[in-house]
């Protein structure tokens, strides 16, 4: 892939460098947590602690590094990024394997 994956036209970044942290939207977490779990054909989705900013021209995005079947890698990430299209409607972007750093926060998945 010749293209930074944190530099994907259209699309928010994978990584949240120089976007402003917001408070916890639970209610936005968890609908975003469902996106993720949509990925059960894959195998057991576990996602782990959650980042959510504000950045133009997304609005608030949701992001959360995520394991399958308990698989993690050392270096390297899979990570889900959900955030509201400009039609107000849930969008999700998936990264599997990703050389970012892992994401840190006190913002815990609820089942």
């Amino acid at each position: 892939m010749s293209k930074d994956m944190n530099d994907m036209d259209g699309l928010p970044p994978l990584s949240p460098i120089g976007e402003q942290s917001v408070p916890d939207d639970p209610a936005f977490a968890k609908a975003c947590i469902a996106n993720l779990k949509l990925l059960k054909k894959l195998g057991r989705i576990a996602p782990g602690p959650y980042v959510l900013t504000r950045a133009a021209p997304w609005g608030l995005i949701f992001r959360a590094d995520f394991t399958i079947d308990g698989q993690s890698y050392p270096d390297a990430v899979d990570r889900f990024v959900c955030y509201k299209d400009e039609k107000g409607r849930l969008t999700s972007l998936v990264a599997i394997g990703q050389r970012i750093p892992a994401l840190k926060s006190s913002n815990q998945p609820t089942q």
